[in-house]
């Protein structure tokens, strides 16, 4: 799996719907133009 900003995004979104308060992840410049 390549590390992109879908990976990204849907990894973070796991972890907020888990109840984690912070997440901390890799900076993906693709996710700054959506």
């Amino acid at each position: 799996m390549t590390r992109d900003a879908r990976y990204f995004s849907l990894a973070s979104r796991i972890a907020a719907e888990m109840g984690a308060q912070f997440v901390k992840t890799y900076f993906v410049e693709e996710a700054l133009k959506k």
